[in-house]
């Protein structure tokens, strides 16, 4: 390689014998017989681009493999015939600008602009590949620009800027975004107060892995790790602890402040049921400070109120002469500590 010509003679190192290296033979078979023109039996096409053989010499229409085979693409057919095939011949006496290349090859240019074969490993001093086409351990991709990944309907779905902030988008809308000081907004965009880290736009679904009163399914902790806030499994809940002080389904460890939405004696505040299933109201706490049991009674009657139910409920007593200032003349002995 490279072929420089074609011959119809036999050459001997004597004899000046006829060369093209250029243009038609005709008179050829150019059929699937196998024959020194065509040693593998190919069946060729008028158009047909063939390429010298590099395993049975002859001319082949199937381009040659191999990651150092020259390839030199020598001729075309013109007319497919037993007797008078035709071939154009052009190309000769040199092979393709580059060859095939092996696997995980790469052609560089060099310093003089002439390409070199290196292999991927060697790329930028450390591939970020291994031979699986994996990233390997230690290997990164330094990209200093914005990167930019687009859908199929040319809309953006992920943007990483080169100041690391990124964004995630479906459909031209902006789904999500990290900022470069760490915040995230997930279903939309923005951060809502500041000091929210982490923003929820849209409805938020929590599943946890069991059912059970020890299953953790959800847990807000303060900067030193102890939990504030515990959903369980069964949906019981801790709020301002991590335990359960006895068998209650809602724990509410530390001072607790209810907030009305007015101060009218007519709206209630809080209210207290009882366990049947159809639920009785036995405390109404009202937004002017009126205390109401059940029935409903005045704060004026509550005293009386206290006392007549203190034999199915334990009232204490430091609680209910606290709760208003008409109560504070309680005696200690009307009411079951």
């Amino acid at each position: 390689m490279p072929v420089i010509g074609f011959t119809a003679e036999p050459l001997n190192d004597t004899d000046s014998k006829h060369l093209t290296t250029f243009g038609k033979l005709t008179g050829m078979d150019t059929t699937s017989t196998v024959s020194t023109l065509n040693p593998n039996g190919e069946t060729w096409a008028v158009n047909d681009a063939l390429y010298m053989s590099t395993t049975a010499g002859g001319l082949t229409k199937v381009r040659p493999t191999g990651g150092t085979t020259l390839i030199q693409r020598i001729a075309k057919v013109l007319k497919v015939d037993a007797t008078g095939g035709q071939i154009f011949v052009f190309n000769t006496a040199r092979t393709a600008g580059l060859p095939n290349l092996g696997t995980d090859k790469l052609w560089i240019g060099d310093a003089n602009g002439i390409p070199q074969k290196v292999d991927k490993s060697t790329i930028g001093g450390a591939s970020i590949y291994t031979a699986d086409d994996t990233i390997g351990s230690g290997r990164k991709l330094t990209i200093t620009d914005n990167v930019t990944i687009v859908g199929s309907s040319s809309n953006n779905v992920l943007n990483i800027a080169n100041n690391g902030e990124m964004q995630f988008s479906a459909g031209g809308n902006m789904y999500g975004k990290m900022f470069t000081n760490g915040d995230w907004a997930l279903g939309g965009n923005t951060i809502i107060g500041v000091q929210a880290g982490i923003t929820l736009h849209r409805n938020t679904l929590v599943k946890g892995e069991g059912t059970g009163s020890a299953d953790n399914l959800f847990q807000v902790l303060n900067s030193t790790n102890n939990a504030q806030f515990k959903i369980f499994g069964n949906g019981s809940i801790i709020l301002g602890g991590t335990s359960f002080k006895g068998s209650e389904k809602i724990s509410i460890q530390g001072r607790t402040g209810v907030f009305g939405a007015d101060t009218w004696s007519t709206s209630t505040a809080f209210e207290i049921y009882d366990g049947d299933t159809t639920p009785t109201k036995l405390w109404d706490f009202r937004n002017n400070g009126d205390l109401i049991g059940s029935g409903p009674r005045k704060k004026n009657t509550i005293v009386k109120d206290v006392y007549n139910y203190k034999t199915n409920h334990s009232i204490v007593v430091n609680f209910i002469t606290n709760l208003r200032p008409e109560l504070s003349t309680l005696q200690r002995g009307n009411v079951e500590k």
